[in-house]
């Protein structure tokens, strides 16, 4: 019995929780700050607009908020993309959804 119960809380521990972010947190969340992404790029999102990730090829993009969306656009394309946003639990992390469900993970560094 007592092992079934270090399982369950082991399991709950494991287990990431995420939260939401919101049209007034997501300006928040991202303007003047810096994340380093799963693939190791890192991306800056600027008071002005401008989002730069920067990796072996380094893009200057455009950043915005829409309702309760994150959207970026990378010139020489055309259109937004948008991505709902979420924090983890320790507030170190953000997890950027698309439309079709494909997650990336970004990390705070320092300023």
């Amino acid at each position: 019995m007592i092992a079934i119960l270090l399982l369950a809380a082991t399991g709950a521990q494991a287990q990431e929780s995420w939260l939401r972010l919101r049209q007034g947190e997501l300006n928040n969340a991202l303007s003047a700050h810096r994340l380093r992404l799963e693939d190791g790029a890192t991306q800056s999102f600027g008071e002005d607009g401008f989002t730069r990730r920067a990796a072996e090829v380094s893009q200057r993009g455009h950043w915005k908020i829409d309702g309760d969306k994150l959207c970026t656009a990378w010139p020489p394309a055309e259109g937004w993309t948008c991505y709902r946003v979420f924090v983890s639990g320790d507030r170190k992390r953000l997890r950027f959804l698309d439309d079709v469900g494909a997650a990336t993970v970004g990390t705070y560094m320092s300023r």
